[in-house]
């Protein structure tokens, strides 16, 4: 005895109709940002890049006191 339910084939009308057929939607566009907020990101990112400007200093500082001070030991 034979079933009469659809087989889900890529062949089937059953597949073909449930295919994508119109083209992924871009994301929305997002709000231009107002100059205050502008003026805040910018203040942050000069803030940052000075800070890490700092702390790699600091780094290269203690780096080169550690091998100073090795290099007094060997002595």
């Amino acid at each position: 005895m034979k079933s009469h339910l659809p087989v889900w084939t890529p062949q089937s009308a059953c597949v073909t109709q449930a295919a994508m057929t119109k083209e992924p939607s871009s994301p929305p566009d997002k709000p231009a940002k107002s100059p205050r907020v502008q003026q805040r990101e910018a203040r942050l990112k000069a803030a940052l890049k000075a800070n890490m400007a700092k702390r790699k200093a600091q780094g290269r500082a203690r780096d080169e006191a550690a091998t100073d001070d090795n290099d007094n030991d060997k002595d």
